[in-house]
């Protein structure tokens, strides 16, 4: 085998790997319905090297890598999706129950 049929295949075995790195993410994010043990900060670092590895593969033309960094971009969006879903949810069922309470204790 040629020096770039194994770079081919070295390459779409690292598209694979970096691609599914998020998903055990998502789905304990999806199960436990919270994120709030991810930063913000560290979401958004992810996806802005994630951005630049994109162009960069985009402009050498590196189909592995475009097609790892879209996925890997897409799970990174969705994680940040929820954590802001999740954390706006809490905060909504919180008043709920605070309100709650309170209805409670004035009937008293």
């Amino acid at each position: 085998m040629d020096n770039f049929w194994s770079a081919e295949i070295y390459g779409y075995l690292s598209m694979i790997f970096y691609s599914i790195t998020l998903v055990p993410q998502i789905h304990k994010c999806y199960k436990s319905k919270e994120a709030n043990s991810l930063s913000y900060i560290m979401l958004f670092i992810s996806s802005l090297g994630t951005i630049f590895n994109l162009i960069y593969s985009i402009l050498i033309s590196a189909q592995p890598n475009i097609i790892s960094a879209v996925l890997y971009l897409s799970t990174t969006l969705s994680i940040i999706g929820m954590k802001y879903y999740y954390s706006f949810t809490s905060n909504v069922n919180n008043i709920s129950n605070v309100s709650n309470v309170s209805n409670v204790s004035n009937e008293s």
